[in-house]
């Protein structure tokens, strides 16, 4: 695991830059948008309006951490297809569903760490600017969004490694109705159903094993 994260961690080197970018872009212009929202209109009345759930004010960074998704999936895997480096690998001395596993591992790592970064960020924004009644409901609302990224994740992920166009259509078909499957923008939920969403999450991760091994096997 050690030696597949370092060749991942060199593989991904520029791309790791362009996510945290991405990620810190967002959320300074987060805090300059609401700085500037408090310091022109009446605080009390955009609290209320956030209350009710006219608006999130912090929208931007699901944005950004769906396109982080987007691009670790499709960069971390469009190489070992390209260059058909992912079926040598599978021939190391290394036990193929591991490596399947230690590689896509890297990316969910990666994404968890800016989802943290982007919870953390916005809570401490938050915290600057609004009551308790609204920052608390975030990293709530947020994990709504982690898991969206992890299917987003997967979904571009699979359809990279999938050699065969035909192949390719029909999976993206049966795996796209599954990306906004927990698109939430609401402040509460039962615990029931964000561990429901959570482990349909990691199911759903098991997906890349099915074009892994057909590109592996050559089909």
């Amino acid at each position: 695991m050690k030696h597949i994260f370092y060749k991942e961690k060199i593989k991904l080197n520029r791309i790791l830059l362009a996510v945290i970018i991405i990620n810190a872009a967002v959320l300074i212009y987060t805090f300059f948008r609401v700085r500037v929202g408090i310091m022109l209109n009446e605080p009390s009345g955009i609290w209320l309006d956030i209350i009710l759930r006219n608006g999130i004010f912090y929208s931007k960074v699901e944005t950004a951490l769906y396109v982080s998704a987007l691009l670790l999936g499709v960069m971390q895997f469009y190489p070992e297809f390209e260059r058909k480096r992912f079926r040598l690998s599978c021939h190391l001395p290394l036990n193929e569903y591991k490596m399947i596993f230690y590689t896509s591992l890297f990316g969910i790592i990666v994404l968890t760490v800016l989802w943290l970064i982007d919870m953390a960020g916005v809570v401490l924004l938050a915290s600057q600017f609004f009551p308790i009644d609204i920052y608390r409901a975030i990293p709530l609302v947020m994990f709504y969004w982690y898991i969206n990224s992890l299917i987003i994740y997967t979904f571009a992920s699979s359809l990279t490694l999938e050699a065969s166009w035909n192949v390719k259509l029909r999976l993206a078909l049966m795996m796209a109705g599954c990306i906004w499957a927990f698109k939430m923008e609401v402040y509460n939920s039962s615990l029931s159903y964000a561990v429901t969403a959570f482990l349909f999450a990691v199911f759903y991760c098991f997906s890349i094993y099915f074009p892994a091994l057909r590109f592996r096997k050559g089909l």
